[in-house]
């Protein structure tokens, strides 16, 4: 019984790093683009759109962080 939760323990933990370099690798991606996106646009109205495309990616990264944050909090208690 123990084994079969040392297993399921493994598991989990190699879920989670998998899940994390998807993460990442995602985030390079979106940031790249969204970066070289801005640089593109130096003046006009796509500036600002860039920017607030910007931001709402943070804010979207952020929460995902906080999301993972209790979930590794929670799985620890």
């Amino acid at each position: 019984m123990a084994l079969v939760g040392l297993l399921n323990e493994v598991f989990l933990f190699n879920e989670m790093m998998n899940f994390k370099r998807r993460a990442v690798e995602l985030e390079a991606t979106v940031g790249y683009s969204l970066i070289s996106a801005h640089k593109r646009s130096l003046s006009g109205p796509w500036q600002f759109a860039t920017a607030n495309l910007f931001r709402l990616y943070h804010f979207v990264w952020l929460i995902g962080f906080a999301i993972q944050l209790f979930l590794v909090i929670r799985g620890a208690q």
